[in-house]
């Protein structure tokens, strides 16, 4: 079984993903460490402002799942000899784009 999975599929998928979920900010739980809470929604108080007990919320962990279940259900449902003749070659240019994406998305904090 775990000859058919391909990894140039996992690397693939999961980079493509996890780019756009976080450039455009999808995530399907937030994580906040203060309070050790996983949640769905943002912590609010009575006003219905972010509750400052809280402190900021963490969304890498929502977009890490995201990439991998995307990931995973990919390199299951493409088998490896669909993707073998070019996997060697390629697997590494997906990573490079999603790479230079997400520095560009962040240069922001990177030339502070």
């Amino acid at each position: 079984m775990l000859s058919r999975l391909s990894p140039g599929v996992f690397a693939t998928i999961f980079s493509a993903v996890y780019t756009y979920v976080a450039i455009f900010d999808i995530t399907p739980f937030l994580y906040y460490p203060l309070t050790n809470t996983f949640t769905t929604t943002a912590l609010l108080d009575a006003a219905g402002k972010p509750l400052r007990a809280a402190g900021p919320s963490m969304h890498w962990y929502g977009w890490i799942a995201v990439g991998l279940v995307a990931a995973i259900v990919a390199t299951l449902i493409i088998p490896r000899s669909v993707t073998q003749r070019f996997e060697r070659h390629l697997v590494w240019a997906p990573a490079l784009i999603a790479t230079i994406a997400i520095l560009i998305f962040e240069r922001r904090w990177l030339l502070m």
